[in-house]
Order: C-alpha cells, then structure tokens, then sequence
C-alpha cells in the first residue's frame, strides 16, 4: 500500500499481551491452525495455509510466536517496530493533504 506506520508494542516481542503474558507454554490456539495466520492474501498471491510440517493443528503458544516472528521478518516489518514501549497517550493529526481519502 507504500503507508507509512509505526507499530508500538508494550511487550519485547511481537504478540501483545494474550501470547506474550496471558497464554503459557500450555495454551495452544482454540481454532484450527491453518486458519489463524497473518500473510494470508489471496489479492498478494499468498494463498497457502500454515504447513503442518512447521506447525501443528491446534498450534502452541511459542509456535504462534514463532510464526509471527517469522512473518514480520519475512516482510521487513521490523524496522517500523517500537518494541518495549508503551502508548500512554495518542493525539490524532489530520491527514497531510494528497493523502488517499481512503485511508485518512
């Protein structure tokens, strides 16, 4: 979409509190596995499913970490994250004239 976006994130690691504090190295995810992923998109061209030689059917919490990890170094995502950094407050600017209508 060329946006730019800074992503802020409380815990060290990318998964936000449910993975990274409330889940344990006992929770697995509640549906199935091959359903909850982050680069699913038929309109990129990514259409397959999490492989199950990588992760199981009802994947771990360190597996979901891992496969989220795994996608935001894919993609380069990192450089846009501030890990360890907590929003304490948020002022809304208007958005920068040319910016596209859809995304203000």
């Amino acid at each position: 979409l060329g946006l730019d976006y800074v992503l802020f994130e409380r815990k060290s690691k990318i998964g936000g509190n449910a993975w990274n504090g409330i889940a344990n190295k006992w929770s697995k995810l509640q549906s199935e596995g091959p359903h909850y992923q982050l680069d699913y998109d038929l309109a990129s061209g990514v259409d397959s499913l999490l492989p199950f030689n990588k992760y199981s059917y009802w994947p771990t919490r360190d597996e979901i970490l891992g496969h989220f990890h795994d996608v935001c170094t894919e993609y380069n995502l990192w450089p846009n994250f501030v890990m360890s950094t907590q929003v304490m407050d948020l002022q809304i600017s208007p958005a920068p004239k040319g910016y596209p209508e859809k995304y203000k």
